[in-house]
């Protein structure tokens, strides 16, 4: 019989990569911080020895989330490749060795290691990655799957849980979840994807906003990104609605301007409290709702004064989807049942340590 797996996760910027949900994965005498991910079902870390070769002997202390070693190994002439948001693709090959996830130590864990990165890792910091999507991904077992179907059993079922404290630290949990982390009703909604973990938007508010009906697409819940995406015939209207109602609720107007390196609109973090809520209704008939405050979509940039909307849009998709980020999951309990075909999401409980 499984048991839940316990894994502390935390929200914010890891040195020399930038934003994400990350926790820790152990090795016998160190650690390695990988990014949590429900937009992958890779399981990989970077190799000491490949990034030192390419960055130089050292490199790895430099690294902010660390490396795997294992000297001795010779990679494939043709690894296998895995494509990462934003174009960045790395090369990767199979190893097993044993992994520690929360408090349990995993003997004979499949995992890949990176040898090789498009851009090289003197342009784009390289990154490890604890996918939870539970899908086949070429000749690579995914965590959930390995987890499950260990011998003996290491999780019940793949169901997992994801939550995140205002303070953006939190729990991510292995085989199951707990009733005692959110508040009543724990509402479902079937995904509409056997590949991805998207589900349907029937239609969304912003603040007290005009009900924008009709919309009838898919929204990816992915950790892994680094922006809430929305298809660019709502972009505008979701920014101006914002703007308008933040500068309303301020008594005085609040001004966007457009930051070109991190392509997204600034502003005043001291106006961000006036900023209103936006509320996504999922499930065919917009039964199941998330209401996102301003926590939700709004992050502090470079100084204690600016801050920035995450909210983009993807021009090169030809199909119109949108995107929840793991700024989204702040304040909220979400519980994957990828064997049920479904995710149930609620409000974090108050006093959740």
């Amino acid at each position: 019989m499984g048991q839940v797996l316990d894994l502390d996760i935390r929200y914010g910027n890891l040195g020399g990569y930038g934003i994400g949900l990350f926790c820790v994965v152990g090795f016998p005498g160190y650690e390695v911080s990988a990014l949590v991910d429900t937009g992958s079902t890779s399981l990989f870390f970077v190799w000491k020895e490949w990034y030192e070769r390419e960055v130089g002997v050292g490199a790895c202390d430099a690294l902010a989330a660390g490396c795997y070693s294992c000297p001795g190994i010779r990679p494939p002439d043709d690894p296998y490749v895995i494509v990462i948001e934003d174009g960045m693709a790395v090369g990767v090959f199979n190893h097993e060795d044993s992994i520690k996830l929360g408090s349990v130590q995993i003997p004979r864990s499949s995992f890949g290691l990176i040898c090789n990165q498009y851009p090289s890792p003197l342009v784009e910091k390289s990154i490890s990655i604890l996918g939870l999507a539970p899908f086949a991904d070429g000749d690579f077992d995914s965590l959930l799957h390995q987890l499950a179907n260990a011998r003996p059993k290491r999780i019940s079922s793949m169901t997992f849980a994801i939550y995140l404290k205002n303070d953006k630290f939190g729990k991510l949990l292995l085989g199951g979840g707990d009733p005692n982390l959110y508040k009543n009703p724990l509402r479902y909604v079937s995904f509409t994807s056997q590949e991805e973990y998207t589900v349907k938007l029937s239609y969304m508010q912003v603040g007290d906003g005009r009900l924008t009906i009709g919309i009838d697409q898919n929204v990816l819940l992915d950790t892994g990104s680094n922006s809430m995406y929305v298809p660019q015939i709502y972009f505008n209207g979701i920014l101006s609605e914002i703007r308008s109602q933040a500068s309303n609720s301020a008594g005085i107007e609040i001004k966007f301007t457009w930051d070109p390196d991190w392509r997204l609109y600034t502003f005043s973090c001291k106006q961000r409290a006036h900023f209103p809520a936006i509320t996504f209704y999922f499930g065919a008939k917009g039964e199941v709702p998330l209401v996102l405050l301003h926590n939700n979509y709004v992050r502090q940039y470079r100084t204690t004064d600016q801050c920035g909307v995450i909210i983009s849009t993807e021009t090169s998709r030809t199909e119109p989807r949108w995107t929840l980020p793991g700024d989204a999951f702040i304040g909220k309990y979400f519980e994957f049942h990828p064997e049920k075909g479904r995710v149930g999401i609620a409000n974090l409980a108050i006093g959740v340590s």
